[in-house]
C-alpha cells in the first residue's frame, strides 16, 4: 500500500467528518496500521485517538468458522499434493516447487 493511499484514506476520512470511535479500517497488514495513524495525526494536526483498524486476515478469522492457515502452511500443504502426484526427482524438490509457487 503506497504512502499516497495511505494519505488519501486519512484525508477522506478527515473531509468527510467520519467519526472515529465509530469506524473500523481493514487493511492488507499490521505495518500499515502505523502509517495510517501518522497520516491521520498529519491531517487532523493534533493527537486522536485513531479508529479501530484490522487486518484483513483478522477480519476473516473473526466472521468465518472456517480455519485461516498461513501462507508458509498453504505451501507447505501444497509441496505435500506435489509429493504425492511427482512423477519425476524434480517434481519432488522443494527447491523447484517454491520457484514456481
Amino acid at each position: 500500500m503506497s504512502q499516497r493511499f495511505v494519505n488519501h484514506i486519512a484525508e477522506y476520512i478527515h473531509t468527510n467528518k467520519l467519526p472515529l470511535e465509530h469506524l473500523t479500517i481493514v487493511l492488507p497488514s499490521e505495518r500499515i496500521k502505523k502509517y495510517l495513524a501518522s497520516a491521520l495525526f498529519e491531517v487532523y494536526q493534533r493527537p486522536l485517538l485513531a479508529p479501530q483498524m484490522i487486518t484483513i486476515d483478522k477480519w476473516v478469522k473473526s466472521h468465518s468458522p472456517q480455519t485461516v492457515i498461513d501462507p508458509t502452511r498453504a505451501l507447505i500443504r501444497l509441496f505435500e499434493i506435489q509429493l504425492k502426484n511427482a512423477k519425476t526427482l524434480e517434481d519432488a524438490s522443494f527447491d523447484e516447487f517454491s520457484v514456481g509457487a
